[in-house]
C-alpha cells in the first residue's frame, strides 16, 4: 500500500483479524445507531417534503456505504438536520428529480476529490448547511457566551460571517 492510500477500515479489519466479540460489540453499537437514525431520517424525510419511506431508504443505504467504506471503527454516519433547509429548498424548486441530480452531481464532486486528493477543497461541503445556518440564525449567537463560527478541521474559521 503505497502512503497516503485509503484503505477503508472494514478492509483492514477483515485482512487482519477482528475477534468474535469485537464483532458483536460492533455489530450490537449498529443496531443501537440504527434505532436512533431510522426515525431520525423518517422526520428528516417529512421535513424536507418527501415521504417517510425515502428517509427509510436513504438512511439504509447511506449507513451500509458508510459502514463498509469508512475509515474508522468508531465513525457514525446518520441523518443530518443541517440539510433538511437545503433539501426542503431543492425539491420546492426543482422537485424530487431535481434532488436526485443535485445529489448525483455532489456525489461525482466528492469522489472526484476524493480521487485527486484535495481533502481541504471537501470540507467547504461539509461545511456549508453549517454556514448557512448560522448566517441565518447569528442574531441568536450573539446573546451565547462562547459561540463562534464553525470550524474546519484544521481550526481555522469557516469564514460564515462574510
Amino acid at each position: 500500500m503505497a502512503k497516503g492510500e485509503f484503505v477503508p477500515k472494514l478492509f483492514s479489519l477483515l485482512r487482519e483479524g477482528i475477534s468474535r466479540k469485537q464483532a458483536g460489540q460492533d455489530a450490537l453499537s449498529g443496531v443501537i445507531v440504527g434505532i436512533v437514525a431510522l426515525p431520525l431520517a423518517i422526520a428528516f424525510a417529512i421535513a424536507s417534503g418527501v415521504g417517510p419511506e425515502k428517509g427509510l431508504i436513504t438512511a439504509i443505504i447511506a449507513g451500509l456505504i458508510i459502514s463498509i467504506f469508512g475509515g474508522s471503527r468508531i465513525q457514525i454516519g446518520g441523518p443530518t438536520g443541517a440539510f433538511i433547509v437545503i433539501v426542503f429548498g431543492i425539491i420546492q424548486q426543482y422537485g424530487i428529480e431535481g434532488l436526485t441530480v443535485a445529489t448525483f452531481i455532489a456525489g461525482f464532486l466528492m469522489l472526484g476529490m476524493g480521487f485527486l486528493q484535495t481533502g481541504p477543497a471537501a470540507e467547504i461541503f461539509s461545511i456549508y448547511p453549517d454556514c448557512r445556518l448560522y448566517q441565518r440564525d447569528r442574531r441568536h449567537h450573539f446573546f451565547l457566551p462562547g459561540q463562534r463560527s464553525p470550524r474546519l478541521a484544521n481550526g481555522q474559521d469557516a469564514g460564515c460571517l462574510s
